[in-house]
């Protein structure tokens, strides 16, 4: 394939306008370990406030009269240093450590994969914006991030970051069908020798696996904080379990579930391309998949799905339906290092790779904690509840 101009600035590119002062980083120190092949990484400021709820911005967002008016606590710089604690079900708004001085360039915003996968709701304002995830072109000024901790209280500190940017100049360059079949002939966006791409309305469908071990991964309410400044630290078996399939293969989510799914396709994300994984319309059921959306340019591995079931019902998943869906588009240029290339907890993961604050799943120390296999689920349930892990009439399914 010949090389396409897109819209999506790379790692050299983000460096040029944090040299120009287009993005201006108060933490200055950690600006490499920011910069991705084609996003950047925004981390949590010195300031933040517990908020009443989320903000209206239809006539665009202000920060000073929305923390005046809706804010009730707020956080000081030296607590932030120290770590605080956000609790579950509430709502919180932070100063980010970036600010824009835009003159064409535009940006959306994505949670990272970490985030994603702890079901850790951010979402990032500018303020002008009308909408949620987007910086307007030409924005100049702060950022804002609000974080809420839907199935786990979260432990933060500044300089975390939990966010990323991906900045564009010009309008997005979108892969077609035709193109997108093109790019596999030449780069075999998927890897699996078994697997034809399911390519539809200018996106690649991503399918459902439940063969892997473990098959899925879902939520434990449990009141004890993750601690999201270490890596590899926390016992997952302490915050997620198992669920059996039923007979058939199949897994039921009750209504709120949150579960950590993979798909079947491994990715590769070719030369001068990245992509966005993108919530299915309803009619592809009553769930909702998926906080992480970008795949920067050399990813490779399994997508993990992050779901919900946000209907009043139970749901049942199958193996080979259709989860997600990935939108490609075109870089301005090849970044200098691709994700391969990078120090990164979630390259070439083959199924469900918790975040990374946590050990790994098949660790033996965790065969001998915490845990929800059939032996251990009495004892285990007296520690903590799962989020509706089991409805009372649901014994059949199992």
């Amino acid at each position: 394939m010949d090389q396409q101009l897109g819209s999506v600035l790379v790692d050299s590119q983000i460096r040029e306008l944090i040299e120009n002062n287009k993005l201006i980083i108060d933490n200055i120190e950690q600006k490499n370990g920011a910069i991705q092949p084609c996003s950047l990484d925004l981390r949590i400021g010195k300031r933040g406030w517990n908020v009443n709820g989320m903000p209206n911005i239809e006539g665009g967002f202000n920060s000073d009269a929305f923390i005046k008016n809706f804010s009730f606590h707020e956080f000081k710089e030296e607590e932030l240093l120290e770590g605080i604690r956000l609790q579950r079900n509430n709502i919180y708004i932070f100063e980010l450590d970036t600010k824009t001085s835009f003159d064409k360039e535009w940006a959306l915003i994505n949670p990272k994969s970490s985030a994603g996968r702890i079901d850790l709701q951010c979402i990032v304002l500018a303020d002008g914006s009308t909408e949620f995830n987007l910086i307007p072109k030409g924005h100049r000024g702060k950022l804002w991030i609000i974080i809420v901790p839907q199935s786990f209280s979260v432990e933060l500190k500044t300089n975390i970051a939990l966010v990323q940017m991906r900045i564009y100049k010009g309008d997005r360059k979108i892969l077609s069908d035709t193109q997108l079949r093109l790019l596999h002939a030449e780069h075999k966006i998927i890897t699996n020798d078994d697997i034809t791409p399911l390519i539809k309305d200018d996106k690649l469908i991503l399918r459902l696996s439940l063969k892997s071990a473990p098959s899925n991964l879902t939520a434990i309410n449990r009141g004890e904080p993750i601690d999201i400044s270490k890596k590899k630290h926390t016992n997952p078996r302490k915050y997620f379990f198992e669920k059996h399939l039923d007979d058939w293969g199949g897994l039921w989510l009750e209504p709120g579930d949150f579960v950590l799914l993979h798909t079947m396709e491994n990715l590769n994300i070719a030369k001068y391309t990245c992509a966005e994984m993108i919530p299915f319309s309803e009619q592809h059921g009553e769930f909702r998949s998926h906080y992480a959306g970008f795949f920067d340019r050399g990813f490779a591995g399994a997508a993990v799905c992050e779901v919900r079931n946000i209907s009043s019902a139970p749901i049942r998943l199958v193996h080979g339906q259709p989860m997600a869906q990935l939108r490609f588009e075109y870089l301005q240029k090849e970044p200098a290092k691709s994700y391969a290339q990078i120090e990164t907890h979630y390259y070439m993961q083959p199924n469900i790779r918790l975040a990374k604050f946590f050990e790994p799943w098949d660790s033996e120390e965790q065969q001998t904690g915490l845990c929800f296999d059939s032996a251990k689920k009495s004892s285990a349930n007296e520690a903590s509840e799962p989020i509706n892990a089991q409805p009372p009439f649901s014994n059949h399914l199992q």
